[in-house]
């Protein structure tokens, strides 16, 4: 009787345990379910993120539960990611790849996907693409074409990240391929945003457009996908800014502000303020155009968004450039030049070069303009080269080349480097160069000779007939609306993208942003000539010629290059 007794009461303990860890198992995934419910309607908030992330993980730690766990860090890295903390993220990323032998694949993969796109975006871009190889080859094994589509997209933001727009569009393309042999529509949405973007950066805006109605096309068949709907309307606001098309900018943009107001999306709400903003400029509509600007710069601020910023503050100098404020202009610029420096983010550097420019120009600070306007012309070059498949290695390996054969020859011809054979083979040089020299100083002697007489037969001839000439009727209209009359014109000098044109009696030139082959046309040909690359003079104006400079009426010597010398030598003979 007491064995059956005692039977009982452990079977009956057993059962209460049973019961009790049931049940504090169901309490555990009812408090997961509401913790995901609440994540999922936080999502845009990093805070909250935060918050729900270590409740989480604290939930999977007295569980013992390893994809809770799991769950907890991947939250805690959205919350770094929202604010930008890239390298934060990567450790809570890690600390749930530790359990990545006791979790589901998906969710093995989801978190190296996500590990990839925060080395992307700290554009450790060798880590990135290491990882998502890893996710292919282990996915081809495993017949996942889900996590392989997901996965070239990723790779084809690296690539957007990079410049290699081609590139990008292929990998895009490569994972549109996978969504349709799978018969999934949800995902090309997203896709045809990515591959827009990538084409207007290449210029193509024709097929960007495209591309974004397809998304969108896509997009309103799934009437919950209002996200994306919008993301690919601001595209099109973006695009259609850059075409100057301001009725259908307004149209998309007054589209996506309303529905991130409604969804207090305030981070996305920031981005339509930013091309708001470019719109009112392009209207002229300036002070709106900062009210947006600044409002969207407070939210960039918060997340620490460096793109974003960069060209928040570029749009701002723009506005106060057209406001004559050039100091606020500048204080503006310099910050979004600062960021892209430090941050090494190339892309924006052309615009802000070319705005500097302005700028200086504005102040009449032409020197400084004229740097800024060459630094832009060199990236101008860099691009080029670059859209050309220019190979710098195979540059140096060719160099390579080179030096190795010119050290064989020089081992082959040691012989001739015997100091008796150096003497005389430099003897035998110096007395050619000798030769050489004084037969060019003979015939320099000779040449200048003749220009200087027929120079001063042309201005005598000139000065019996100036009464007869129309040169003092020559007018030259400048784009500064000042009004010239070229027989006061001395000479004009060529500094990059401007000419300083020196005038008869005055201290300081007038300054034209054009170029002196521009200039040359509008001038008299029969008393104009250009001599050397940066000097255009008025051959009325010479008074001795020798054989690298001219020497002016008042006393000013002008660099002449043999470049050029045939040309004012024509001129002489048509005259005399």
């Amino acid at each position: 009787m007491m064995l059956f007794y005692i039977f009982n009461s452990i079977k009956i303990k057993s059962l209460f345990f049973y019961f009790f860890f049931l049940s504090f198992s169901l309490s555990a995934q009812n408090q997961y379910a509401s913790f995901q419910s609440l994540v999922r309607k936080n999502q845009n908030n990093p805070d909250s993120l935060y918050f729900y992330g270590n409740k989480i993980l604290d939930l999977g730690n007295k569980n013992n539960d390893a994809n809770i766990i799991t769950e907890g860090y991947f939250i805690l890295s959205q919350s770094q990611l929202f604010q930008a903390k890239k390298e934060n993220a990567i450790v809570y990323l890690d600390s749930a790849l530790i359990y990545k032998d006791e979790i589901n694949i998906n969710n093995f993969f989801r978190l190296q996907r996500t590990k990839a796109i925060a080395y992307t975006q700290i554009r450790e871009f060798e880590n990135a693409e290491n990882i998502y190889q890893d996710i292919i080859d282990q996915c081809k094994k495993l017949n996942k074409k889900v996590e392989i589509a997901h996965t070239y997209n990723g790779l084809g933001m690296i690539k957007k990240q990079k410049n290699e727009h081609a590139k990008a569009i292929d990998y895009f393309k490569k994972a549109l391929v996978l969504w349709d042999s799978l018969g999934v529509d949800h995902a090309k949405p997203g896709l045809y945003s990515n591959i827009g973007v990538s084409q207007k950066l290449l210029g193509d805006l024709e097929s960007s457009n495209a591309s974004f109605h397809k998304g969108i096309s896509l997009s309103k068949q799934n009437r919950r996908d209002q996200r994306t709907i919008n993301r690919l309307y601001n595209n099109l606001a973006t695009n259609f800014s850059f075409l100057k098309n301001t009725d259908s900018t307004k149209f998309y943009l007054n589209k996506v502000i309303n529905y991130y107001k409604s969804t207090n999306q305030k981070f996305e709400l920031s981005l339509a303020y930013l091309n708001k903003g470019q719109n009112k400029i392009f209207l002229k509509e300036l002070d709106s155009a900062l009210w947006y600007l600044k409002e969207s710069l407070i939210e960039f601020k918060k997340k620490n968004h460096i793109p974003s910023k960069i060209e928040n503050y570029r749009l701002l100098a723009t506005t106060f450039l057209k406001k004559e404020k050039y100091e606020k202009a500048l204080t503006y610029l310099d910050s979004a030049h600062q960021l892209s420096v430090d941050k090494h983010i190339n892309y924006d550097l052309e615009h802000q070069y070319a705005l500097y420019a302005e700028i200086n120009e504005k102040k009449e600070n032409y020197k400084k303009a004229n740097e800024y306007l060459r630094a832009n012309d060199s990236l101008k070059k860099v691009k080029y080269i670059n859209k050309k498949g220019f190979n710098q290695v195979l540059i140096l390996e060719d160099n390579k080349e080179k030096r190795k054969k010119i050290q064989t020859l020089n081992k082959e011809n040691s012989l001739y480097k015997s100091n008796l054979f150096l003497s005389i083979f430099i003897v035998f040089v110096l007395a050619i160069i000798a030769l050489l020299f004084f037969k060019r100083y003979k015939n320099q002697k000779s040449e200048v000779e003749q220009l200087q007489n027929q120079l001063d037969s042309f201005n005598d001839k000139f000065s019996k007939t100036q009464e007869e000439t129309n040169l003092s009727s020559a007018i030259l209209k400048l784009k500064s609306k000042a009004v010239l009359n070229t027989a006061e014109i001395l000479y004009i000098k060529s500094d990059g993208h401007y000419a300083e044109i020196s005038i008869e009696g005055r201290e300081k030139p007038e300054i034209e942003r054009t170029s002196l082959t521009s200039l040359l046309e509008l001038l008299p040909k029969q008393d104009f000539v250009r001599i050397h690359k940066s000097y255009v003079v008025n051959i009325h104006k010479i008074k001795i010629i020798n054989s690298t400079e001219v020497m002016l009426e008042n006393g000013e010597w002008i660099k002449l290059s043999r470049t050029y010398k045939q040309e004012l030598k024509e001129l002489l003979k048509k005259d005399n």
